[in-house]
C-alpha cells in the first residue's frame, strides 16, 4: 500500500487539514479538515490537492441563499431537501452525519449552488412527496448518481436496509400482511419473517 501523505496543518483555501481521518471508497484517503468559519468536513486528499475541495461551501450557501432570499425560494420544499443533505454531509453534529460525511458522502461543487440543484430536479422526475436518492450508497450526491423516488424505494434502496432472498424486508412484510418489525424480528431469529417456520435453502 502506498504510503499516506501527511496533510496536516496545510491549508487548502479555506480549509486547514486536521487530521488523518479514514480510509474512504476505493481506500482513498479522507481528512478531517476546518473551515475558516468554524465548520468542520471530512474532504478527500486528493480534492483537497487538486483544488476541488476549498470549502466547507459555506461561501457558496450564503451567496446562494441571498440569490434564494431575492427570488423567494427560501420555502420551496425542493430548498429543503437541500440544506438537509449537505447538512448530513457536511455537519459533524448532524445525527445522520456517520452514515454521509463520515463515510466521505460528498455533495458535488455544481450543487454547492442551490439554484443549479433545484434546476437540476425540477428537470429530472422531481415532484412533491419524492425524496433524492443515490443510486450508488456508496457514491456522492451527484447528478450521475442521484434520482427521486418514494419513501419506501429510499428505505428500499438503503445499506442498513435488511433482505429475506434478495428482497427488502419491509416488502416481503407488506406484501404478506405481517408487521415490518415481526417481520424482521423473525428473520433474526434466523426463521422465516412471515410464516415462522425454520427457514431451508
Amino acid at each position: 500500500m502506498p504510503t499516506r501523505t501527511d496533510l496536516s496543518g496545510i491549508r487548502f483555501g479555506r480549509l486547514t487539514a486536521i487530521e488523518f481521518h479514514s480510509r474512504g471508497p476505493g481506500r482513498v484517503s479522507l481528512w478531517l479538515c476546518r473551515c475558516d468559519c468554524g465548520n468542520e468536513i471530512v474532504a478527500r486528499a486528493g480534492n483537497l490537492v487538486s483544488g476541488r475541495s476549498r470549502s466547507c461551501g459555506c461561501v457558496g450557501s450564503r451567496k446562494a441563499a441571498q440569490r434564494l432570499t431575492k427570488h423567494g425560494l427560501h420555502g420551496h420544499p425542493l430548498y429543503r431537501i437541500w440544506v438537509r443533505m449537505r447538512d448530513r454531509c457536511n455537519r459533524p453534529s448532524n445525527s445522520r452525519y456517520a452514515r454521509y460525511g463520515a463515510r466521505g458522502i460528498r455533495v458535488c461543487e455544481e450543487w454547492n449552488d442551490p439554484t443549479a440543484f433545484i434546476a437540476w430536479a425540477l428537470s429530472n422526475g422531481y415532484e412533491p412527496g419524492l425524496q433524492i436518492d443515490r443510486i450508488n450508497n456508496d457514491g456522492h450526491y451527484e447528478p450521475s448518481n442521484c434520482r427521486f423516488v418514494t419513501q419506501q424505494q429510499n428505505v428500499n434502496n438503503r445499506e442498513c436496509t435488511r433482505k429475506f432472498r434478495g428482497e427488502a424486508i419491509a416488502d416481503v412484510a407488506r406484501k404478506n400482511g405481517v408487521s415490518y418489525w415481526t417481520a424482521l424480528a423473525r428473520l433474526k431469529r434466523g426463521v422465516h419473517p412471515v410464516t415462522g417456520e425454520v427457514v431451508h435453502d
